[in-house]
């Protein structure tokens, strides 16, 4: 008999006042984001300008090595004339004048070349202890999403978005024997089912697992993903 099973799962990784904490910073940074400014600058440091933003809106931003270097290549100097935007537009525009954009990190806005965003990993532990204990044996189930639409991503265009939205559809064969679910298939598993060629492109990224804590350093979308693969796998113990 097969079996479908559709879901969207997330879980917490962090004690529930950091959790709180962390909620309260981005949904404070979100707030100022959304906020109205205008700004008028010709031919001026791009950190000159960041500056400003940062001293009128209370936003902590910080520009990393790499993105630096890429104003060093591309010329520092920006023009922007903006009335009554969004800070998070007035950010995309001055930023995207040099191929950069930024991500949140701690409580701040990190500044970095686009291509570095993209690979931007995070580092986070998953518990499975309960998946390592016996569980139905079952053939290798193939997971594939239900649909697809893009949410908040993490960029500081998408504070307190939701990620990308999707359902995950896995399906098996019944075939009762008890066994223990080992190391290795948990590796494949979300090896196989998230992240597509980011695993072996993108050379931030590792997963390992040790004393039934899974260690995954992986894009927040990626995270995403794992979260629901995790999910699933649960549902069929």
């Amino acid at each position: 008999m097969n079996k479908a099973i559709a879901l969207a799962v997330v879980f917490l990784m962090v004690s529930p006042a950091a959790a709180d904490e962390q909620d309260q910073v981005k949904e404070d940074l979100k707030v100022k984001l959304d906020s109205s400014v205008s700004l008028e600058f010709k031919e001026k440091p791009m950190e000159e300008v960041l500056d400003h933003i940062r001293r009128m809106k209370g936003i902590n931003i910080a520009v990393d090595p790499t993105a630096r270097e890429k104003l060093a290549e591309l010329g520092e100097n920006v023009s922007i004339k903006l009335d009554d935007v969004k800070t998070r537009t007035a950010l995309k525009f001055i930023l995207g004048q040099k191929d950069l954009s930024a991500v949140y990190r701690s409580g701040a806005l990190v500044v970095l070349p686009k291509d570095q965003v993209k690979k931007s990993v995070h580092v986070k532990i998953y518990y499975i202890h309960d998946l390592l204990m016996s569980i139905q044996d079952f053939n290798p189930p193939k997971i594939t999403p239900m649909s697809s639409m893009s949410g908040g991503g993490g960029t500081f265009g998408e504070v307190g978005g939701g990620g990308p939205v999707f359902g995950l559809t896995l399906t098996i064969e019944d075939d009762p024997r008890e066994s223990k679910l080992e190391d290795d298939f948990v590796l494949n598993m979300i090896r196989n089912n998230t992240g597509g060629d980011s695993w072996t492109e993108n050379e931030n990224t590792n997963m390992t697992i040790s004393n039934g804590m899974l260690v995954i350093t992986q894009t927040k979308k990626v995270h995403e993903e794992i979260q629901k693969v995790l999910g699933a796998m649960r549902l069929l113990r």
